[in-house]
């Protein structure tokens, strides 16, 4: 990455919650740290026997020194609509962003990973997610 570099990480996926209403929350890390983290009700996803898909993006860049980072992330989750609705009708049916911003100092001189974790508050076997493209870019 050098002293400004930026590494850009998207994810997309879809996810099934045909249980109860559950919370979820995103975290970003980055080598040992974890840099940005929800709380159990970032994104409160009501039950839906549709899929809803989601979408993530991570932005890392190095501020003129290997150790020194920036940090934003944005997770979009879709209706289970599967249109471009922005529209909050009935209970099933939800967009949301959550949205961070922090700053670590890692060395990142050497080989680091990046990371995203999404979290489902729930262990009910009818609540699945899965991550179906991820492309990461690095620019100078």
């Amino acid at each position: 990455m050098g002293t400004s570099g930026i590494l850009k990480l998207w994810l997309f996926g879809d996810l099934l919650n045909n249980s109860v209403a559950l919370g979820a929350y995103p975290s970003v890390l980055f080598g040992a740290t974890t840099i940005l983290t929800g709380s159990s009700g970032t994104l409160a996803l009501p039950a839906s026997a549709s899929r809803r898909y989601w979408a993530a993006m991570v932005t890392l860049q190095n501020v003129s020194a290997t150790n020194s980072q920036r940090v934003s992330a944005v997770h979009w989750m879709g209706s289970p609509t599967g249109d471009f609705s922005f529209r909050e009708t009935g209970a099933s049916v939800v967009v949301q962003t959550a949205q961070a911003y922090g700053t670590t100092a890692e060395a990142s001189s050497a080989a680091l990973t990046l990371a995203y974790r999404f979290r489902l508050c729930s262990t009910a076997t009818t609540v699945d997610m899965q991550l179906r493209h991820a492309y990461l870019e690095l620019t100078q």
